[in-house]
């Protein structure tokens, strides 16, 4: 099998909602074309932010679609045209952790869940942090509470399950050690 097995031979917007969108994809494989509908996404950004501490910043807010409260890293929808990848990322540790850094790297990139979704991840370590008042949007982060979780805590708030998969490779990562190489 090659990448030219398959092909996106056609596109239908079913849905335009405020951060993503579904779409029915007509693809031509081997064996003929069948259709699959794709959750549209711009891309988000993450930011595991550790402190000279070492410990990880975290916000704890209210998820609709979990129906409760959750703790995840400094993250955001890439929904402002035309900005850079860590500019999002520098928004988003302002806005939910209250904080900006000195210095930044680039740990990774993820899918979501590329099965239905087209949502890219990129992941950012933000060091030399200073704390500034935040600048929360919207009702979840206004509600949201910040915490400087040790890598014991982190450890378990990843066994005891409930994190977002995202924040949860993230954060294994750094706490491997796998930052920078």
């Amino acid at each position: 099998m090659s990448d030219s097995d398959f092909t996106i031979a056609g596109r239908n917007e079913l849905l335009r909602a405020h951060v993503f969108g579904v779409a029915d994809y007509e693809v031509r494989g081997p064996d003929g074309t069948f259709h699959r509908a794709v959750a549209e996404h711009p891309g988000a950004v993450f930011v595991v932010a550790v402190n000279d501490r070492g410990n990880f910043g975290m916000i704890r807010q209210w998820r609709t679609a979990r129906n409760g409260w959750q703790w995840e890293l400094a993250a955001g929808t890439r929904d402002v045209d035309g900005e850079p990848e860590l500019e999002t990322a520098r928004r988003e540790l302002r806005e939910e952790l209250g904080v900006t850094a000195g210095e930044w790297s680039e740990l990774t990139w993820l899918y979501s869940s590329p099965g239905w979704t087209n949502q890219i991840n990129r992941i950012f370590v933000a060091t030399n942090l200073v704390v500034e008042p935040r600048e929360v949007s919207g009702p979840e982060e206004t509600h949201s509470t910040v915490g400087w979780l040790t890598p014991t805590e982190v450890r378990e708030l990843i066994r005891a399950g409930g994190l977002d998969a995202v924040s949860a490779a993230a954060l294994l990562l750094v706490l491997a050690g796998d930052v920078g190489e």
